[in-house]
């Protein structure tokens, strides 16, 4: 089942008009809804990968956070999930040991461990004041081997958390999933879609996110600010999907069941490639919306996409690429039926039509003299 399938997404897109429906639908079909059993998968295969490829005897891990003591953040979801990596850990190893306990433990291997890097600030604060003097000279001396391992990173933010302190090297930072964020994870048709709405969402905050990363990612225990402000900000007219960055309980299920493919296998297979693919789906421009309206049209009306030809001046190549761009955003079924969600949309876009104006004149009071002149009209 798709996200934006779910009665819970459904309602949060009645909220928008039929154009903006479309597209708003179109990003919640591009993000990338991760489970925290993913999330927990993935950073054990890159930590294993870390740990098996160097002769570690004892690992540190520690969860990476700028917070004052007492707050809540994302790290306490991270520390709890090492909690069952170190399970599966085959050498000793802790959760954030105190320095004296690092450096009098014989411990040969630090793991900071990160979910997102989008900016890299936290990290960078973190690394700057966890490296003390005596621990850069173990690391530097090879006595200690410091890595970062995180399940999603952009790369300006790992070269900008590296930048913190010269024992960090870039070869040991490991990510799931590198970004880049020049090359914009969205279309043009939904970024212009995020500006429009800044007004109706949140007027203080960046349409794309903190510092307009744009990352495509959501975890099942949080929603990233990184990610587009409409996501997690409310507004004036639009309510966010997970307000104040919180999932709630009743759509953490959803993230077990929308995944397209367990995240691990993006360690090996897919990378970020696929997740361009996704975005590709998408809207691309004014024209694309007036080819998915006419086409639902079509559909609707029983007529068989062999017969498409006859009403659109659409090579036949177009119309097969269309159609299944259709299926994967769940607009039409498999067998070339519109689905729910396209005919709602569709009688939420005959319901906004403005009226016609009415063209015929009506009768007008004239106002005719019965003389003119002396001359009444009956001498004439």
């Amino acid at each position: 089942m798709r996200f934006s399938d779910s009665e819970y997404c459904c309602n949060w897109l009645k909220q928008f008009e039929p154009r903006d429906t479309l597209i708003a639908k179109s990003v919640i079909d591009s993000m990338w809804f991760v489970s925290a059993r993913e999330v927990e998968v993935a950073l054990w295969k890159n930590i294993e990968s870390t740990i098996s490829s160097e002769s570690a005897t004892k690992v540190a891990f520690y969860t990476v956070s700028n917070k004052e003591p007492g707050r809540y953040g994302s790290e306490h979801k991270i520390g709890y999930m090492l909690e069952h990596v170190m399970q599966f850990c085959t050498v000793p190893s802790s959760i954030n040991p105190s320095e004296g306990e690092l450096i009098s433990g014989n411990y040969s291997h630090i793991i900071l461990v990160e979910d997102i890097l989008g900016s890299g600030g936290t990290l960078h604060d973190f690394c700057d004041a966890f490296l003390t003097p005596k621990l850069r000279s173990r690391i530097s001396s090879k006595r200690l081997t410091f890595h970062i391992s995180c399940f999603c990173a952009y790369e300006h933010a790992i070269e900008h958390a590296l930048s913190a302190s010269k024992a960090l090297k870039y070869e040991n930072f490991h990510s799931c999933i590198r970004l880049n964020k020049s090359h914009t994870y969205f279309s043009e048709v939904q970024v212009d879609f995020f500006h429009r709405t800044k007004k109706m969402t949140n007027r203080g905050f960046p349409p794309l996110g903190f510092r307009n990363t744009g990352c495509p990612v959501v975890f099942e225990y949080s929603c990233p600010n990184n990610t587009p402000a409409l996501l997690h900000k409310d507004g004036p007219a639009y309510r966010a999907l997970f307000p104040q960055k919180k999932v709630p309980a009743e759509a953490r299920e959803l993230f077990n069941a929308v995944n397209r493919t367990p995240i691990f296998n993006l360690l090996t297979q897919l990378g970020v490639s696929n997740l361009e693919k996704i975005s590709n789906l998408n809207i691309r421009s004014k024209n694309d919306f007036a080819n998915f309206t006419a086409y639902l049209k079509l559909c609707s009306r029983g007529i068989s996409v062999s017969n498409f030809q006859k009403y659109l001046i659409h090579e036949s190549d177009t119309i097969s690429q269309t159609i299944s761009r259709l299926v994967d955003l769940g607009l039409v079924t498999e067998n070339g039926s519109v689905s729910q969600f396209g005919r709602d949309l569709l009688k939420r876009l005959s319901s906004s039509v403005e009226p016609k104006l009415d063209l015929a004149l009506k009768p007008q009071k004239i106002y005719i003299p019965t003389k003119i002149n002396r001359i009444s009209r009956g001498d004439q």
